[in-house]
């Protein structure tokens, strides 16, 4: 008499093969945790940890492949080693690292801005910033208006006063500075229109100290004004 027992084996004589998709080796970020993320290579893959974080392992395409996702593995500020490694039933494992830098500081930033303008005259401002990991952008705005965006320093914007503004009302500009790793700063100023200066004066001759009528006077400046005295010798 015989009696047959049959076992499957399944014979697995290599590590896993691990490949990291995100985040890209060298990559800079604000977060204090990140999620690493990839796909594991072996029939008998057991597990997948990133910096000792358990992965959770789902169908790949084939069925020796897992895709995996750590989340929240936790980053301090500087660079960061992070290890991936996969082990699978007969406790062979692999290990793939990545570097990631943490910058949680955000840009330091100071604005120029005068208080008062005139529809007539606009007005120039400025912003100096500084970061250790450098600067993505800054952005001028003035109410919801954006007016400038430099691409570098000098970091300046031309305020032109909007037509529907009058004397009295204020005018909002704010400054965004954010650095490369999505940090950013804000600055506003408040600027208040104020109603044109007047010039104001009178012609005396040089011979009676009398007022002189119809003399023509000449006013310069960003725009230029003629006009003549009146019967007292005087002009505005």
């Amino acid at each position: 008499n015989q009696t047959t027992v049959s076992h499957d084996i399944t014979v697995d004589l290599s590590a896993p093969i691990l490949t990291i998709t995100s985040p890209v080796s060298g990559s800079l970020t604000k977060e204090a945790t990140v999620t690493v993320t990839g796909i594991a290579e072996d029939i008998t893959l057991q597990s997948v940890t990133a910096n000792g974080v358990a992965a959770t392992l789902s169908a790949g395409d084939s069925a020796a492949e897992k895709e995996f996702s750590a989340a929240d593995v936790p980053l301090e500020d500087g660079e960061n080693r992070i290890a991936v490694v996969a082990t699978d039933a007969a406790q062979r494992s692999t290990e793939s690292v990545i570097l990631l830098t943490r910058d949680s500081i955000p840009p330091t930033l100071t604005v120029v801005a005068p208080d008062q303008v005139t529809r007539s005259r606009g007005a120039e401002v400025s912003a100096t910033v500084d970061d250790n990991v450098g600067i993505e952008a800054v952005v001028f705005t003035l109410g919801t208006e954006v007016i400038a965006s430099p691409a570098q320093a000098p970091y300046e914007a031309t305020i032109v006063v909007p037509q529907t503004a009058k004397p009295g009302d204020t005018l909002v500009l704010t400054v965004v500075a954010t650095d490369k790793a999505g940090n950013s700063t804000t600055e506003t100023r408040d600027i208040r229109v104020i109603s044109e200066g007047a010039i104001v004066g009178q012609v005396l001759s040089d011979v009676t100290s009398l007022p002189v009528r119809g003399a023509r006077v000449r006013m310069e400046g960003q725009a230029d004004k003629q006009t003549t005295t009146d019967e007292r010798g005087r002009y505005a």
